[in-house]
């Protein structure tokens, strides 16, 4: 009998649970990180990193990229802890710690030699805890604390199970003799009452409503209270349920959650009050259920470490999930909550279950009459209607009327200015019109003009837009009566749309909308035509849009969604809407359903969602080079011989189905996306400074600044040594240049003096020329003067003597003594001779002396001849000169062109201006 309770018992909670309303799980197979599935403990570090005890080796996440680092001789990595910016790690007969280094690549430190306990080697280190500025480790013979520099023992009683720090104090069970608490001068005392636990396995001991009560649970017995020496069993509702399920882990969240992880069943969540809140196992989502670590990480969320894989729960997340990971239901196209009823519309049918909360547990409930795709559920005054493959079908009380053979009623919307009287059903063979009779719909007339399916439309400024699979966008203007089609309009190319079949189609800040599968188009009432849409087109693309209420929509990609409020990220969920419908429905107020493949997401909108509570912002970059070189913000310059580098990044973010965009100024501004979601690699780029900005798909950026330095040759200081080389190369060759110019003016200036000199030499010369010439001349003159009056003179003498020796003269002795006397006083010819030879002397001094230089037997009478000659005197009145006559001249002439040694052809006149010009030059 006791046995079929417990069966009926799990059986009812197992039930319940199988239609559970749980937040969003994110599964990490060892696919995903490339190490061993078993995973014995978890921690994050103060940045976000992920750190698990992984049977591979310390396994390492950031949010992008896996890690796992191994130890010596491969040993298992049983247990992690975090403490003070150091990642601990225990493993057989070993224990260190890890530190980051500048590449963010770990650091394994051992710390085996410093333990002083004999036979360490053969211990296996299974827990670690981190208290104040201690560090606990264990094994199951061995208890340790190491305070950074000292290792101390904790004497125990026995073998023991794990350590467990509850508000400062340290706990331990002896598997033979209870629980002990270890003092601050590692004494340990037992506790009292604690013997009930002898033959009990305690697999967690956790603090409960006072400082004395202690919420203890056990492997295979339940859970209980410790208070005050005093056991007693809590939540005795489950406590069968907690026997069968094997607690392996407890562990209290920062918000007062109990977490239990079984052995067999995956993880529970309850309050402290003992209220079922949760439970994850493979039928929901999780995909072991066998639970080795819990870890509840800074934003509140929990992390689980299972025998296959890794799986983070979005605790802090105000958003539920619903998983029919058994296909048991078929996907979800439509849902609505009508009063207590909460109703599914599935490809397999419509689907109820009667409760309050849609969040609560219940099991699901097919209406029978409504198998078959689902398309929508609406209700109109009160009543429900759903529009099927079949037709539109009636639901009352669970029982199902149909109200149309018209198939595949895809989307009903109440027709304006009809009161609520008239509604518009789109389906697949057009448009038909439904009245309200009598409180309930009932189907009226299909419109003529529009023979073709109808999937979605809107009514818009007495228009109304039908998007159809086949026609692609038509706007439609109907009859008064709604009969029928009196204009239709078909946007495509040439009315800016291209791609028409397909259309996606929308109202967004009460404008008409549609997106083709690649850009999103906003419609210009004045132009009547389609443009892009830059609001919608400045995002990353590849998404739909769904407007929900107020400011807030959502972008809809094929992974995932991106919840904004105007042009704000708001959250990021990783759940994948039904594939060619993607449907969002309003279940009431602000909270909205997602239809999922295999089940629905909730969410209630909200600018604070808790989901984004102290998530970080930025995307981290850092770049590694060629030789494992790695620069972040502060240190972002390297040298061009670097022939290519990698930008590595990472958000923090455990999310799947993220993407990421890049783009590298100034040489690239179009986004670019990345080929992974950790890296990307970059080659044969040129010296500069770059930005690099990589954006996730929903907007979250990081920028990273840097600086490629020039060849030596190329850098600053070569450039400013170049300008000095040049500038003192310019300098010289200036100053060559001054230097020459100033040689050559001085040069010049002395070839102008030289010259003018010289011209005033020649100038000079040919003045002395004239001059000596005119003084020769007049020297001549004055010579032939002198000659005449003496010859005049000797005349008159010569007539006086024959008139004295005639007898007919009448001159007295007296009177011819008186004038002959005069006469000879009068006759200078000797003195006349020596002024002339010494005028003639100094006139010709040059000349006269080059010509005695070069002819030394030249006489006196022979220069002076030679001057005559030079001077082209002609021989009457040379022959005066020297008193002869012209024969006698003409002889002296020839004797002298002997003594120059000149024949009788030669031109003594030639020759002797010849000397003279050899004089002046």
């Amino acid at each position: 009998m006791f046995r079929i309770h417990i069966c009926i018992l799990f059986f009812t909670i197992s039930s319940g649970i199988s239609g559970q309303h749980i937040p969003r799980i994110t599964n990490f197979s060892f696919s995903d990180y490339k190490a061993h599935h078993q995973n014995w403990g978890v921690v994050e570090d103060d940045m976000g990193n992920l750190y698990s005890a992984n049977t591979m080796g310390l396994l390492y996440g950031n949010g992008n990229t896996w890690e796992t680092y191994k130890l010596r001789f491969n040993k298992t990595v049983r247990s992690v802890a975090h403490h003070e910016g150091k990642i601990y790690s225990g493993s057989y007969g070993e224990f260190g710690y890890w530190e980051k280094d500048k590449c963010g690549s770990l650091v394994y430190w051992d710390l085996t030699e410093n333990i002083d306990v004999e036979s360490f080697e053969n211990e296996e280190v299974w827990n670690i805890v981190s208290d104040e500025g201690s560090i606990w480790f264990q094994s199951f013979s061995l208890l340790m604390v190491y305070d950074g520099k000292k290792f101390s023992t904790i004497q125990l009683p026995g073998a023991i199970m794990f350590l467990h720090i509850v508000n400062g104090k340290k706990y331990v069970q002896s598997l033979e003799n209870g629980i002990f608490n270890i003092r601050d001068d590692l004494t340990i005392t037992l506790l009292e009452g604690s013997s009930f636990f002898n033959d009990k396995i305690v697999t967690g001991i956790l603090p409960y409503n006072s400082p004395e009560s202690l919420l203890i649970t056990t492997n295979n017995h339940g859970i209980f209270v410790l208070n005050k020496g005093k056991v007693y069993p809590w939540n005795t509702a489950y406590q069968n349920h907690f026997i069968s399920i094997q607690i392996n882990k407890a562990f209290i969240t920062k918000d007062l959650k109990l977490i239990l992880g079984s052995i067999n069943a995956g993880a529970y969540v309850f309050d402290m009050s003992g209220k079922y809140m949760y439970h994850f196992n493979t039928g929901n989502g999780l995909q072991n259920n066998t639970i080795l670590s819990i870890y509840e990480n800074k934003t509140g969320d929990l992390w689980l470490g299972m025998d296959k894989g890794l799986a983070k729960i979005h605790l802090s997340s105000d958003a539920l999930e619903f998983n029919d990971k058994s296909e048991k239901y078929g996907s979800v196209y439509t849902a609505i909550q009508k009063d207590s009823t909460f109703y599914l519309g599935t490809n397999q049918g419509v689907y109820f279950y009667k409760n309050e909360n849609v969040s609560k547990d219940d099991q699901f409930s097919l209406i029978n009459g409504t198998q078959g795709q689902t398309w929508q559920l609406f209700e109109v005054n009160g009543k429900l209607y759903c529009g099927h493959n079949e037709g539109t079908f009636l639901i009352e009380d669970k029982e199902v009327t149909r109200i149309s053979d018209l198939t595949g009623g895809w989307y009903n919307e109440v027709i304006p200015g009809s009161d609520g009287k008239l509604w518009l059903q789109g389906n697949y063979t057009g448009l038909a019109v439904f009245k309200l009779e009598n409180d309930i719909l009932t189907y009226s007339h299909k419109i003529e003009g529009y023979p073709y399916p109808a999937k979605k439309f809107i009514f818009k400024n007495e228009h109304l837009w039908v998007a159809s699979p086949n026609m692609g966008l038509l706007k439609l203007t109907l009859d008064i009566n709604k009969e029928k089609v009196v204009q239709q309009k078909n946007y495509e190319v040439s009315m800016g749309l291209p791609n028409g079949s397909n259309i996606d189609l929308y109202v967004f800040k009460d404008k008409i909308r549609a997106y083709n599968g690649e850009n999103h188009f906003v419609y210009d009432d004045q132009a009547d035509r389609f443009r892009k849409d830059t609001f919608m087109n400045s995002f990353v693309q590849g998404f739909l849009v769904r407007p929900l209420q107020d400011e807030y929509w959502l972008r809809v990609y094929h992974d995932h969604t991106i919840l904004m409020k105007d042009s704000n990220f708001l959250e990021y969920n990783a759940v994948t809407l039904t594939k060619d419908y993607h449907n969002i429905v309003r279940i009431k107020e602000n909270r909205y359903l997602y239809c999922l493949e295999d089940g629905y997401y909730l969410q209630t909108l909200s600018d604070t969602s808790k989901n984004n509570v102290n998530k970080n912002p930025n995307i981290q970059i850092y770049l590694s080079l060629e030789n494992q070189k790695c620069l972040r913000n502060e240190d972002v310059s390297f040298p061009l011989n670097q022939s290519s580098m990698t930008l590595h990044f990472f958000d923090y973010d455990f999310e799947k189905g993220k993407q990421y965009f890049y783009r590298l100024l100034p040489t690239q501004n179009e986004w670019k996306s990345t080929h992974s979601t950790s890296h990307i690699d970059i080659t044969n780029i040129a010296a500069g400074d770059y930005t690099v900005e990589i954006m996730r798909n929903d907007g979250v950026k990081g920028v990273m600044n840097f600086t490629i330095l020039p060849p030596w040759y190329a850098s600053a200081f070569a450039k400013i040594f170049y300008l000095v080389v040049i500038g003192l190369v310019i300098f010289f060759i200036i100053k060559y240049h001054e230097n020459q110019l100033a040689k050559a003016r001085q040069k010049f200036e002395n070839e102008q003096k030289r010259l003018v000199k010289e011209h005033q030499m020649e100038i000079e010369n040919q003045l002395l020329v004239q001059e000596n010439r005119l003084k020769n001349k007049e020297l001549a003159n004055t010579a032939m003067q002198l000659i005449k009056k003496n010859e005049i003179l000797k005349e008159i003498k010569s007539e006086l003597i024959e008139i004295r020796k005639s007898s007919h003269h009448t001159l007295t002795a007296k009177d011819f003594q008186i004038i002959m006397k005069q006469i000879n006083n009068n006759l200078t010819l000797k003195k006349d001779k020596e002024l002339f030879d010494d005028s003639f002397e100094e006139i010709h001094y040059n000349f006269l002396t080059k010509l005695k230089a070069k002819f030394p037997r030249l006489s006196k009478d022979d220069m002076r001849l030679a001057v005559y000659i030079r001077l082209k005197m002609p021989s009457k009145e040379m022959a005066p000169l020297f008193n002869i006559s012209l024969r006698g001249l003409e002889n002296r002439r020839y004797r002298l062109k002997g003594k120059l040694g000149l024949e009788k052809e030669d031109d003594i006149i030639i020759f002797l201006q010849n000397i003279e010009e050899s004089i002046t030059t």
